[in-house]
């Protein structure tokens, strides 16, 4: 007679591997056969394993209503990852935490449509009081992750999750720390971006990295597709780093001090560029930060060009043909970069390529 052997040995063990973790065969439920041509074909065939699923760990997210966040998040559930509250600023904050009352098969982020991520959102006061505190611990978070929280957690607050704190920060850290990292990448107009996801520490930005992921980006690039394009490749590294978490497989590096860099909120001197720019430098920035409060303004020797919009850019001696008198030509170091502009040409200033 057939001997049937299973290794379905449920204990606590079994239960609570975290997401992701790859379980041993003696624990996995799977039958196995012994002198299996002694069972019967159609027997065999209405058997099947004993399938035990660990449950995945549990993230609560800070973020903004924003579409950074939004896409982090929704990168993150779309990829299975179990998110049990998502925790933004409220109106004062000195409130305490309240649970904003809607579906939550519908929780709108953004302007661009709406998130049908299954978690309760929360509106919050300080991410370091009591209150706040209290409401992260009921969450029993396993990870906490955060994606454009406007200020610090503080390590009190991160130090409720079981296995950490992590932030999604759209810069190849240690360089292009601050609040506005996308500003400067645009500033540089070289088509080089890069996210970063590390571990929070008492430092904004400072924490030791787990993930990097370098980007390139089209030129005439706006500030709100490469935003998103970050954001995806962010919510993607931060899915593979709460899977090496919950395997215990992937570890932390600490950031290289002497290549750290940091800036603050773009003033509006930082709106200005010279002609010693590339023509590609000047045309990414001027286009990627087309959305922005303040217009950009090209400072050259016979005075300074308040700029409607960029239009191309060449290399090199210049295009052939001159354009209508609406557009002009500006001489950058390697190129010329066409542009329109509503303000009148300042006196002595070139409209055309020479």
């Amino acid at each position: 007679m057939a001997v049937l052997r299973a290794h379905a040995t449920l204990d606590q063990a079994s239960h609570t591997l975290p997401f992701g973790a790859s379980r041993p065969p003696s624990q996995r439920g799977d039958f196995q056969y012994m002198n299996r041509r002694e069972i019967s074909s159609d027997f065999a065939n209405t058997l099947s394993p004993m399938a035990v699923t660990p449950p995945p760990l549990r993230v609560v997210f800070f973020g903004l209503p924003c579409d950074f966040t939004r896409i982090v998040v929704e990168t993150c559930a779309r990829s299975g990852v179990n998110i049990v509250g998502l925790l933004v600023p409220g109106p004062d904050d000195r409130m305490a935490p309240v649970e904003v009352a809607q579906p939550r098969t519908l929780l709108p982020m953004a302007g661009s449509g709406p998130s049908h991520v299954r978690a309760p959102l929360f509106h919050i006061g300080r991410t370091g009081s009591a209150s706040t505190r209290q409401l992260v611990s009921s969450l029993a978070p396993d990870v906490i992750a955060v994606a454009c929280y406007p200020t610090r957690i503080p390590p009190q607050t991160a130090a409720i999750a079981r296995l950490g704190a992590l932030n999604v920060h759209p810069s190849r850290l240690p360089a292009g720390r601050g609040p506005d990292p996308l500003f400067w990448t645009l500033r540089r107009g070289d088509g080089q971006a890069a996210v970063t996801v590390h571990a929070l520490d008492v430092q904004m930005d400072a924490g030791p990295i787990y993930l990097q992921r370098d980007l390139e980006y089209p030129d005439g690039t706006t500030e709100s597709e490469l935003n998103d394009l970050l954001a995806t490749a962010g919510g993607a590294l931060l899915v593979e780093t709460i899977a090496g978490l919950a395997t215990n497989a992937l570890f932390p590096t600490a950031q290289d001090e002497t290549r750290a860099t940091y800036q603050t909120w773009p003033t509006a001197g930082d709106f200005v560029i010279d002609t010693t720019l590339s023509a590609r430098a000047a045309y990414n920035f001027i286009r990627g930060v087309a959305g922005r409060y303040v217009p950009v303004t090209i400072a050259t020797p016979a005075g300074d060009i308040i700029v409607d919009e960029a239009l191309q850019y060449v290399t090199g001696e210049g295009p052939a043909a001159i354009d209508a008198a609406e557009t002009r030509w500006v001489q950058f170091a390697d190129g010329w970069l066409r542009i329109r502009s509503s303000i009148p040409p300042v006196t002595g200033i070139s409209t055309e390529p020479r």
